[in-house]
């Protein structure tokens, strides 16, 4: 007889201060999002931080980048979050824009 594991998930919906694109976790349970500026008050481009607290997450900060693009030939906008083995360090990118 074969044995079905039984999984238990909850999902929690927190703000962030522009639209989120993707988010990594690290070991400490700290949030990075990447957020881009998506014109609402308070928006901004770069890296949402959340801290674990409480039993749930506090945003912390935003890490801003420029948000006219970071180099030309890219597109405005924090994207492809990740995190850097044996670093303490995290890395985001800008996908290029299409031109043509």
């Amino acid at each position: 007889m074969t044995r079905t594991p039984t999984v238990t998930v909850a999902s929690t919906t927190y703000a962030t201060l522009g639209a989120p694109f993707e988010a990594v976790v690290s070991c400490s349970g700290t949030v990075f999002v990447s957020v881009n500026d998506d014109g609402t008050p308070g928006s901004k481009t770069g890296v949402q931080v959340f801290t674990p607290a409480g039993g749930g997450l506090q945003p912390t900060c935003v890490n801003e980048l420029p948000s006219d693009g970071l180099a030309v030939g890219q597109a405005s906008g924090a994207s492809y979050l990740r995190m850097l083995m044996f670093t303490i360090d995290r890395a985001t990118g800008k996908a290029p824009r299409y031109v043509g």
